[in-house]
């Protein structure tokens, strides 16, 4: 097995970043970023590492199919349905919706309910939603994904709606974000029988628009006039 390990670029051979790889017939090489890995890499590494085929290397996102972890919160009494896309890593990693520390979901819904925001536990953040008559789940059963990227999403399986709907006093339906928001209308919108309402993402990505007046008048409006 041959290896790339000269500062001098080979003759007939296409550079990628500080890099480079052989080319073969047929193939065009398209990639914006490059393996950060110590010289020497070997041609099958490289042609993976092009190719998609493998993953792992600094910087290359990992496309995985995922299956949601756990179901929706919700009773009877539910009145409201807010969704989000799909759960982060890092929801994941604590078991509920929303889990990233720096999600402002859980305040933002305490301040519009003036009620105090509760702890990070599952059983409180359930206990929370119960009481406020808010259900919550995702729009998406299964899909792959790129770490936390909603835009990476692709083959997405909704969840149904209709069972849940069925059961509760629902009347409203909310997505947070413009990814959960898209997909709701593409896939669940005629299942469900009724439009989400658009609210803006709570996400530490959504930053900039947090800071906006307008990101606390949408939530307030839609909270506040669910009934």
């Amino acid at each position: 097995m041959t290896t790339i390990d000269s500062p001098v670029k080979p003759a007939n051979d296409t550079v990628i970043g500080c890099l480079w790889v052989r080319n073969r017939p047929g193939v065009t090489l398209g990639v914006n970023s490059y393996p950060k890995k110590a010289p020497p890499f070997s041609d099958v590494e490289l042609w993976q590492y092009i190719t998609g085929s493998i993953v792992g290397y600094n910087g290359v996102m990992e496309y995985k199919t995922m299956t949601h972890p756990w179901g929706a919160v919700y009773d009877e009494n539910s009145e409201v349905l807010i969704l989000g896309t799909f759960p982060s890593p890092k929801s994941r990693e604590m078991g509920f919706y929303y889990g990233h520390p720096q999600n402002i979901f859980w305040k933002t819904l305490a301040d519009i309910l003036k009620q105090p925001e509760p702890p990070a536990t599952v059983a409180a953040r359930k206990a929370f939603l119960l009481h406020n008559h808010i259900a919550v789940w995702d729009v998406l059963a299964s899909c792959e994904i790129e770490g936390a990227s909603d835009m990476s999403i692709r083959n997405p399986v909704p969840n149904k709606f209709r069972p849940i709907l069925a059961q509760t006093k629902i009347r409203k339906i909310f997505t947070t974000g413009k990814k959960a928001t898209q997909l709701f209308e593409k896939y669940c919108a005629q299942e469900a029988g009724m439009p989400s309402v658009y609210l803006p993402s709570t996400s530490p990505a959504n930053r900039a628009q947090q800071a906006k007046p307008e990101f606390h008048e949408l939530w307030q409006l839609g909270i506040s006039g669910r009934y």
